[in-house]
């Protein structure tokens, strides 16, 4: 019996992308592949539902014959792939495939076609090659480990409360930024990391930092994990302090000279107004090693945020409050 189903598999020039397949279950232990489904094929073949069809238009997208149209500037398909050089594909191909890919897991994700891991160049395939999309985004973690003779750090990944490690694993990056990885039967999506950052850490247990550059190396890199992402920290003192803050309004003109409402929030001695992005703020307590990460209480400034709303109040850009009003200019 024919059924649809998604594949991942390695393009021989591109790397590795989405297809959708024609399909033959042949028994019970595995299914053979037939027929690529483009939508010429599903338009004479098959009786597809519109999330389906969507599906197939945002794969089309990124198909031999689409690529060339786009990027081969007049070349035949197959003078256009032998052509392309390492830095053509990273810099202009993969980032325009990787942003359908993106669109392709999510609609695949609202839907209950099975999806699977093609090996090679064989056609058949088997339960264990299964792919399940998590629907929860995963985390990255920087486990960071501060010794007498230097430092070692390696990131690993937490999904749904569980701390994964990547060493020793297959992975497979199927998108960088946001990434996009397939690992053990897995397909985990990242709202916070690009993918590059990770796949040193498939082969290498840590990467070693000297003692000679730890200081400097705590001061820049380290100090930028801790403001974006979750750290592991051995052998040193990362403690996050979540200060109350008050909180007050100032009526202003925006750029076009209308009267708006800006919300800030005041933690100590900085103040932040709502709706614009500020780093974390990270303070460094060098005669004892420590660090401390002032956390902001992103759910009570949003609760905040929410009370102006309901007196009928609109959000604008960046984080204006202005009267819902149409009509003349009112002072």
């Amino acid at each position: 019996m024919s059924q649809t189903v998604a594949v991942v598999r390695e393009h021989k020039s591109i790397a590795y992308i989405i297809t959708l397949y024609f399909a033959e279950q042949k028994n019970k232990h595995f299914i053979e592949l037939n027929e690529i489904i483009t939508p010429e094929v599903a338009e004479n073949k098959g009786n597809f539902p519109d999330d389906i069809l969507s599906i197939i238009k945002s794969v089309d997208a990124y198909s031999d014959k689409n690529l060339t149209k786009i990027f081969a500037g007049g070349k035949k398909t197959n003078d256009f792939f032998k052509s392309l050089s390492q830095d053509d594909i990273e810099k202009r191909i993969r980032p325009f495939i990787e942003k359908q890919l993106l669109k392709v897991v999510d609609k695949l994700s609202k839907t209950d076609l099975k999806i699977y891991l093609k090996k090679d160049k064989f056609n058949t395939l088997y339960p264990e090659d299964l792919i399940e999309i998590q629907q929860e985004p995963a985390k990255t973690v920087f486990n960071i480990t501060k010794g007498d003779e230097g430092t070692e750090y390696f990131l690993s990944v937490k999904h749904k409360g569980k701390n994964i490690s990547l060493f020793n694993k297959l992975g497979i990056i199927l998108s960088n930024n946001p990434c996009l990885l397939i690992s053990e039967g897995k397909l985990f999506r990242f709202e916070d990391v690009d993918g590059k950052k990770l796949k040193p850490f498939f082969s290498k247990k840590h990467i070693t930092v000297p003692k000679r550059t730890e200081k400097k190396w705590f001061e820049s890199f380290a100090v930028n994990a801790m403001k974006n992402y979750t750290v592991n920290p051995v052998g040193f003192e990362l403690n996050e302090v979540k200060t109350t803050f008050t909180s007050f309004a100032s009526v202003e003109k925006d750029w076009k000279g209308e009267y708006a409402f800006l919300l800030f929030f005041q933690y100590g001695d900085d103040v932040y107004q709502f709706g614009l992005k500020y780093d974390t703020k990270i303070e460094f307590d060098e005669k004892n090693f420590k660090f401390i990460k002032k956390v902001r209480d992103k759910i009570a400034e949003n609760k905040l945020a929410d009370n102006l709303k309901k007196t009928g109040l609109k959000e604008h850009n960046e984080g204006l409050f202005k009267i819902n009003y149409k009509g003349k200019d009112i002072e």
